[in-house]
């Protein structure tokens, strides 16, 4: 049976060390940023986990034997067979 993890992709805000700024940091934290495309977390795919950059998602799914079935703006889809 095949395995498939669906993950939504969207705009973060990224500080300038390069990690997601959160809601709950401090005005002064979040008055610097860039806007960049990353992987939203989701609970049930590991590889999601700390809004990792749509490359770096996709190469941990493919060191875990996952394949790319749909890569589009919001959505990406892998299987494992």
């Amino acid at each position: 049976m095949a395995e498939a993890h669906v993950v939504n992709v969207g705009l973060v805000h990224v500080g300038p060390q390069g990690s997601v700024i959160q809601k709950s940091e401090s005005i002064k934290a979040q008055l610097n940023f860039s806007t960049e495309h990353r992987v939203i977390p989701k609970s049930t795919v590991p590889n999601s986990a700390d809004y990792p950059t749509v490359e770096a998602y996709i190469e941990a799914e493919a060191a875990d034997d996952f394949i790319l079935r749909h890569l589009g703006q919001y959505m990406i889809v892998t299987i494992k067979t």
